[in-house]
């Protein structure tokens, strides 16, 4: 099959190769605040406070999970009807506008209780540790073209209203979404200016390139987005929607692509431990980094030391998905880099015993027989010895992080 792309699709599809390549960018861990909401009430009665929390949760899942199929679920449905019991803390704020009910109700769930309820209904959870996303929006309008630059940046009101629409659309569904600065924009010449969005997305710390082209016209919008992860490229176009559904569909169907990728059911099922062998770890802190990287990958049960030496250590990883998944995982921290095998370091082979003495002579016994006494049982000789077979697969990397990076790693929430 072949995959035809317009020209603006090719140049986010070639960026995103880029990045995918560039062994030197940092996986943006961007914590997100998931369990965080607000809803608007009419008032501060408890069914009220109820059913507001039974539509945030709902949202919350959706969020952790990152898919909307967890709604389907009855264990999860049920674990609704009762929302307000994983509450950790709420309170109210006035509202003042006219066009709103009088109170704001902010929640906080309980991160813990939140998460069991997909563990308990077999549904995925998505760690904390996503991968942050750089949105390069082209806005076309009356033959003008423009980019979204961040709020802070933005240079009038109405691209300040984009911008904020959409960081609302992708705090909604966890993706930690980052836009260019103005100044990034008017570098790569503007909308259509061809120059390299990949370098953008390494100083703003992000691996993915979320590209929109968006064409206005009577308050409605014809879109066409892609989004390249790991060199695949996804792409969904939308005609005569909204200005806010051409935003939300587009982060909608990133959550449900990168959740199918990094999210991970909580069952391990029993499977067969795998060995990650890392060479050029020299300090604890080195250490410590690639212990706390690899248990902060979604698909990481446990981690274990299996065995350490010589500037290299094994680490032993049980897993709740599969094997190519936390191949995946790593390779979005770019901490370590994938290696041929390298040969194991083992201790050398004991020398072998020393032969056994020469039987003794004895006295002929009564009726003239000779006696030849068994030989001691530690004199026995035994075969060579031979060391354990290992049926676990191993993964072999080298660590290429230095320091710095090293101190900003951090276990995920979830």
């Amino acid at each position: 099959m072949v995959l035809l792309m317009e020209s603006w699709q090719v140049k986010y599809w070639l960026c995103g190769l880029a990045l995918c390549l560039a062994a030197q960018i940092g996986c943006g861990a961007v914590e997100q605040t998931l369990f965080h909401e607000t809803s608007d009430v009419a008032s501060q009665a408890q069914q009220e406070r109820q059913r507001a929390a039974s539509k945030a949760l709902a949202r919350v899942l959706v969020r952790v999970s990152g898919t909307r199929n967890v709604l389907q679920n009855e264990s999860v449905r049920s674990a609704l009807a009762s929302a307000d019991r994983y509450l950790e803390q709420y309170s109210y704020r006035r509202l003042d506008a006219a066009d709103r009910p009088p109170f704001e109700l902010v929640m906080n769930f309980q991160p813990q209780a939140t998460t069991d309820i997909l563990r308990r209904a077999n549904e995925p959870v998505w760690s904390a540790r996503r991968p942050a996303i750089l949105a390069w929006i082209e806005l076309g309008e009356g033959g003008a073209r423009q980019v979204v630059s961040s709020l802070a940046t933005a240079p009038s009101d109405s691209m300040a209203s984009w911008a904020a629409l959409v960081e609302e659309e992708a705090r909604r569904r966890g993706l930690p979404v980052v836009l260019p600065s103005r100044s990034q924009v008017l570098a790569l010449g503007g909308a259509g200016g061809g120059g390299n969005v990949a370098e953008i997305a390494r100083q703003q710390g992000a691996q993915i390139v979320l590209g929109g082209d968006l064409r206005l016209a009577g308050g409605r919008c014809d879109a066409e987005w892609n989004m390249v992860v790991d060199g695949q490229a996804s792409q969904w176009r939308f005609a005569q929607q909204d200005q806010r559904e051409c935003v939300a569909k587009a982060m909608d169907n990133g959550a449900e692509a990168l959740s199918a990728r990094y999210a991970f059911a909580a069952d391990s099922g029993g499977k067969e431990p795998v060995m990650v062998q890392v060479d050029g770890i020299g300090t604890f802190e080195q250490y410590t980094g690639v212990l706390l990287m690899l248990q902060g990958l979604a698909v990481v049960d446990q981690v274990g030391i299996h065995s350490a030496g010589g500037g290299r250590v094994r680490f032993s990883v049980a897993l709740k998905g599969e094997l190519e998944q936390l191949r995946q995982g790593i390779r979005m921290q770019r901490l370590l880099v994938e290696s041929d095998r390298q040969p194991d370091i083992v201790a050398p082979p004991p020398p072998p015993p020393p032969p056994p003495p020469p039987p003794a002579a004895v006295e002929p016994a009564a009726g003239g027989a000779v006696g030849v006494p068994a030989p001691p049982v530690e004199s026995v000789a035994a075969g060579p010895a031979v060391a354990p077979v290992e049926s676990s697969p191993v993964l072999y990397y080298h660590l290429q992080g230095g320091a710095s990076q090293l101190s900003a790693m951090a276990p995920a929430d979830a």
